[in-house]
């Protein structure tokens, strides 16, 4: 049996998340965006995923774009830029983000889609509503605070809708970086010594790395679409 409830915090993603964890019944609490669709298979996979490894308490799925609604876009311009961004999470969850699994290095959860162990969740401070991003907290706060294990589940996707415009997607990443330059500060303050702990925290290697490289990165897409002067085929 399955029951379905309809809840309104009215004070942001954070609070709603939060009064859905007190609000909920069952051994595992997943979490989705309004945006996107599950692969049919993906619960299902999270939570075998689960079952069979009891010292993982925190799973993130794998977030693509929809692949069909790229290739319907109207606008050539939006259409590379949407083509780009499929790319990005191609390389970002099915590539680095397995890397980062396999070493215990990821540095935060999806928050279109990820899962946890309720007994884990009870045991934390929640969602916190003082940060633009509550899932990257709530990573460093199962992290650092109860030492508590987070992998991809490489085989639960989420699809999501492309991205709307230029503009759309400038606030999102700007977004997302500001978030992690809060969390950072509250996790990190004491241990922001590049020299020193560069080698020793691989927090402080991934931030620097987003507030560096991450940049020219991005410009190094929208730049892939000047090859075909230099005699690359379309479809490469």
């Amino acid at each position: 049996d399955m029951a379905m409830h309809w809840m309104n915090s009215g004070q942001g993603k954070a609070k709603a998340l939060n009064m859905a964890i007190f609000n909920s019944q069952g051994k595992y609490i997943i979490n989705v965006d309004s945006d996107g669709k599950l692969h049919s298979k993906a619960i299902k996979n999270v939570v075998k995923r689960f079952e069979k490894s009891q010292d993982i308490d925190c799973l993130t799925g794998v977030v693509l774009t929809d692949a069909e609604l790229i290739e319907e876009t109207e606008g050539f311009f939006l259409r590379v830029i949407r083509r780009c961004e499929f790319y990005e999470y191609c390389q970002s969850f099915l590539a680095g983000r397995n890397y980062e699994s396999e070493r215990d290095h990821l540095y935060t959860v999806a928050g279109a889609f990820s899962a946890f162990r309720k007994s884990a969740l009870m045991k934390s401070q929640l969602y916190n509503i003082l940060t633009v991003s509550e899932d990257t907290q709530f990573t460093f706060q199962l992290r650092t605070l109860f030492d508590k294990g987070i992998r991809l589940c490489e085989n639960a996707f989420f699809i999501v809708d492309p991205i709307d415009s230029g503009s759309k997607l400038y606030t999102q990443r700007q977004r997302w970086q500001r978030g992690e330059i809060e969390v950072s500060h509250l996790f990190l303050q004491d241990d922001l010594h590049i020299l020193r702990d560069f080698h020793r925290n691989f927090m402080i290697r991934v931030l620097l790395y987003d507030h560096t490289f991450a940049f020219p990165r991005m410009i190094w897409y929208f730049a892939i679409m000047f090859l075909v002067f230099v005699n690359y085929p379309m479809w490469l």
